[in-house]
């Protein structure tokens, strides 16, 4: 039987490229600088993308600057650091 929920739940499993990422150590707060071809495997625009939902299914926001074409640098601010 189906079963209201009243908050979306936080748990959840993650799938396909999303769990082939540490996504909880990228997500931790420290700015982290990540290589293409290193770290990740997806073209800089669907990696942003990526880190975005990432954090904002973690219940954060994320800064993220591209370097050039093989770098980006990411941080996240978890929403109790949010003013």
């Amino acid at each position: 039987m189906a079963e209201k929920l009243d908050q979306w739940p936080r748990n959840r499993l993650r799938r396909g490229a999303y769990s082939r990422y540490p996504w909880e150590q990228w997500l931790d707060g420290n700015i982290w600088k990540l290589t293409k071809d290193e770290d990740f495997f997806a073209e800089i625009r669907s990696m942003r993308i990526m880190v975005y939902k990432q954090a904002r299914d973690r219940n954060a926001r994320c800064n993220t600057t591209v370097l050039d074409e093989n770098t980006i640098v990411i941080q996240a601010i978890m929403e109790e650091e949010n003013v």
